[in-house]
């Protein structure tokens, strides 16, 4: 409505051609269905840690198999969801797809997301999620 009806009287001139509209169901990050994302520094141990965790017969690490970091859940969910506010619902079904019964165990790993502010803001609005967060002192390396 705010397009079509609201926008022209802010903007004169502003015209929608028919037809041009695309219409997606979207999801709030809130509703992605995970229990846990590792996050953190780059080159800080989270691969190791994926690795441990995907071990584990109870826990489920969504991944593309021929990832070597370990990385690539639901088709590489967050690449294409940090650019967005929302969730698409092809972005969604990609992640539910390798979804386990029970998603309370099941988590990716996406360590970018805390490097980058929309990251940590997809991060925050996904209050259902536990936050594994790996980092690294570097400054003890140097000495």
């Amino acid at each position: 409505w705010w397009v079509t009806e609201a926008m022209p009287t802010h903007m004169p001139g502003f015209a929608i051609k028919p037809g041009s509209l695309r219409f997606e169901e979207m999801f709030h990050p809130s509703e992605i269905p995970l229990g846990w994302v590792i996050a953190g520094a780059y080159r800080c141990g989270t691969t190791s840690l994926a690795g441990w965790l995907d071990e584990h017969p109870g826990v489920a690490l969504l991944h593309n198999p021929s990832s070597s970091n370990r990385e690539g859940g639901g088709k590489y969910f967050f690449h294409d969801v940090i650019r967005r506010n929302f969730v698409p619902k092809w972005a969604m079904s990609a992640l539910e797809r390798e979804l386990p019964e029970d998603a309370s165990f099941a988590g990716v790993k996406a360590p970018w997301l805390l490097c980058r502010w929309r990251g940590r803001v997809l991060l925050a609005e996904m209050s259902q999620v536990k936050l594994v967060v790996v980092v690294k002192d570097w400054l003890h390396l140097l000495k």
